[in-house]
């Protein structure tokens, strides 16, 4: 099983945190408002077997920058296509919870 890597990039000038691992479609798994990546470490490596997982700290969240920024729905789908594009990714399925 892979332990997820946290890395990092920045987008629009702000440092963006992300666990990645495995290989395979890509999932990227969504935390909910006031959470962050360490959310999904009880299924992460274990999908990692088949898919490469993404689980990213969304700004202001776990170890993502928390600058004086726009929160809104709209802002953060923004900052994770560009983190995808960033990433060199065009498709991928969603998970998410309480967002």
């Amino acid at each position: 099983v892979t332990t997820p890597a946290l890395r990092f990039r920045t987008i629009h000038g702000h440092r963006r945190a992300f666990r990645i691992a495995g290989s395979g479609p890509v999932v990227v798994l969504l935390h909910g408002m006031g959470d962050s990546s360490t959310t999904w470490e009880p299924v992460h490596a274990k999908l990692a077997q088949r898919f490469t997982v993404i689980a990213p700290d969304m700004l202001g969240h776990g170890e993502s920058d928390k600058p004086r920024a726009d929160y809104s729905l709209a802002a953060f789908a923004n900052g994770l296509r560009d983190l995808l594009i960033a990433l060199e990714i065009d498709r991928v399925t969603l998970v998410g919870h309480s967002l």
